[in-house]
């Protein structure tokens, strides 16, 4: 279905078991907080509903635990979600005051999405206020003989109980700084780039139809990652697809230990050429005010937008409609803002590009 061309270029390259009796396994609706993300994975939205639900107890060890270790804090949000990232099975907010708990939901025709199957490995996030994204590894209360729904290893079975004593938290393993895309014919062309990879194994392409349910993500390919390494990376892929149409991509980071992560979706247009072009912010670094040039190939609405590097909307510096041709410059002001990275994105008809922004104040 694909013809293909790929190019990597190095650039200097979780009291006792009365608690858990307590938690009868009922079915029952658990909802999510919408939550953008960008370089980190996307949290996912609406939760699915919970039928034949497993539980999963939270020990206030294992939550305050994971709040020592990291930024997060009490009240921040868990969830439980499938193995490939891309659906949420249950969701609470870290607790250390008493034993929390929540069920997760199991791949079943009466969902509203899929759930987990039998045998899958269990998967937990949290998302700190501001935004960013860890992944929990847990730490499994040992099980008694006579306790037959205790589950003390991280594999989805229906019914059981799972108690959390402790969690192991850390980033997602790779620090995106840049991802785009754009049309050339039937060709698509992705281009992104890194600052630092740890573990990273690659990055598997996938795309669906804008039109097609958001479970049906496809492969397209997979890209070799850089392993570990503190040198910044290019990588850029390319390939045909059969019919013209609007298609969602995305990338889904793969560490060698089969951790996943995913980018934020972009969307194309098949059947034009690249259309927008940005040129270097300058001055680079922002320490006050720089100037950014757009232009565009085509007569499109344009939307330039500033993200942090984890998703999270900041401002929306220019909504306007660029002729054929048309240059347009704007500024980035950081008076309101912090100082740290950010990410400039720029999205039109047919693609978005962007860059990463340096504030230093």
């Amino acid at each position: 279905m694909y013809k293909e061309e790929k190019n990597v270029l190095d650039f200097q390259s979780h009291k006792t078991m009365l608690h858990r009796l307590l938690l009868s396994i009922c079915a029952f609706m658990i909802g999510a907080l919408p939550h953008p993300g960008y370089a980190q994975p996307t949290f996912p939205t609406d939760c699915v509903e919970n039928v034949n639900n497993a539980t999963v107890v939270i020990e206030t060890s294992a939550a305050a635990n994971a709040v020592q270790k990291s930024p997060l804090t009490e009240g921040d949000v868990l969830i439980a979600v499938t193995p490939d990232g891309n659906t949420c099975t249950g969701e609470t907010r870290i607790d250390s005051s008493e034993p929390n708990s929540f069920a997760i939901a199991e791949q079943n025709p009466q969902t509203s999405a899929p759930g987990y199957r039998p045998g899958d490995t269990l998967r937990f996030w949290a998302q700190t206020s501001t935004g960013d994204i860890y992944e929990l590894t847990p730490t499994f209360q040992p099980c008694q003989p006579d306790e037959n729904l205790c589950v003390d290893e991280a594999i989805y079975d229906r019914n059981g109980i799972y108690t959390i004593t402790d969690f192991d938290p850390f980033f997602l393993p790779v620090e995106l700084v840049s991802w785009q895309a754009f049309v050339d014919g039937s060709t698509i062309v992705l281009e992104w780039e890194t600052a630092t990879e740890t573990n990273n194994a690659g990055f598997d392409v996938i795309m669906r139809p804008t039109n097609e349910p958001a479970s049906l993500w496809e492969k397209v390919a997979f890209i070799d990652g850089a392993g570990t390494t503190d040198r910044p990376q290019s990588y850029q892929y390319k390939f045909t697809v059969d019919a013209p149409g609007q298609y969602n991509i995305r990338l889904r980071q793969v560490d060698v230990d089969g951790a996943i992560s995913l980018s934020r979706v972009l969307h194309v247009t098949v059947g034009t050429n690249r259309s927008l072009f940005l040129s270097p912010i300058a001055p680079h670094p922002v320490t006050a005010s720089s100037q950014v040039t757009v232009k565009s190939s085509i007569a499109q609405d344009v939307s330039i937008d500033l993200f942090s590097v984890t998703g999270q909307h900041i401002s929306t510096i220019l909504k306007t409609k660029l002729r054929t041709g048309e240059h347009r410059t704007f500024s980035i002001d950081a008076a309101s803002l912090s100082s740290g990275p950010y990410v400039l994105s720029v999205q039109g008809k047919t693609q978005t590009v962007s860059q990463l922004v340096h504030v230093v104040k």
